[in-house]
């Protein structure tokens, strides 16, 4: 069996390094993009401490999935982990260019992934695409409305695609998380009060560990639960 080739996008942030973790310790050549990898000293960095990784200069999912193509012909999982400006406040004070830069960072970067990796996946006869969303459009919060309904377009392309490219062996999800303890939390966290009430509110009563969204994701992608397409999974502690 060809070794397993994986892109993932934005590695140092949000789900980034447990999924890289994951990803490597299942033996798949990853190759990661950053913003901050248009730089060879970042890119050197990354890679002497992550030696199984290939850090690439791309700075667009196209890019990133063409550098695995041509690197090895193929392209078997595609990881988008999109981060951006929450634009927190309320609806009234933001602005439509506010709207439309949440929905190019967190449903048209994913789509352009999924556009990209969807072909080489077609022509080889399969693979498998995930994105790595929010659960904030699967609960109500105040002051976050552009940004869950920018999720919200995410998860809903999800379903679609397991549908459309299902034919070609390609399965589709989502991992939707809701407080990961990441660099990619709300603001006020480095309140010890704001901290504790947001981990009061979740079930369990304490954050997402960065291991176990790694452990969720490596198996939707291990090629084991192919079967399992078309599904937006929370990770929140019960509380979505």
């Amino acid at each position: 069996m060809n070794q397993r080739i994986a892109v993932v996008t934005n590695v140092l942030d949000y789900a980034g390094p447990p999924v890289v973790a994951a990803l490597t310790a299942q033996g798949v050549v990853t190759i990661c993009h950053s913003d901050d990898f248009r730089h060879a000293g970042a890119r050197t960095a990354y890679m002497d401490s992550y030696p199984d990784c290939i850090a690439s200069p791309a700075h667009t999912p196209e890019g990133l999935v063409a550098e695995a193509v041509a690197r090895f012909g193929r392209v078997d999982v595609a990881i988008s982990n999109d981060i951006g400006d929450l634009r927190e406040g309320e609806f009234t004070e933001r602005t439509a260019d506010d709207f439309r830069d949440l929905l190019e960072a967190f449903a048209i970067h994913p789509a352009r992934l999924a556009m990209a990796a969807a072909p080489p996946m077609r022509e080889q006869g399969g693979g498998v695409i995930l994105f790595v969303t929010s659960g904030a459009p699967l609960a109500t919060s105040s002051g976050m409305s552009i940004y869950g309904a920018s999720r919200a377009a995410a998860n809903a392309l999800v379903r679609s695609l397991a549908r459309e490219l299902g034919p070609d062996g390609i399965s589709v999800n989502a991992v939707a998380p809701f407080f990961l303890d990441s660099n990619y939390l709300p603001n006020g966290m480095d309140d010890p009060m704001v901290a504790e009430r947001v981990r009061s509110s979740v079930p369990l009563q304490r954050l997402g560990r960065p291991e176990e969204i790694g452990a969720l994701i490596s198996l939707l992608v291990s090629g084991q639960v192919n079967f399992v397409s078309g599904q937006v999974i929370a990770f929140s502690g019960g509380g979505v």
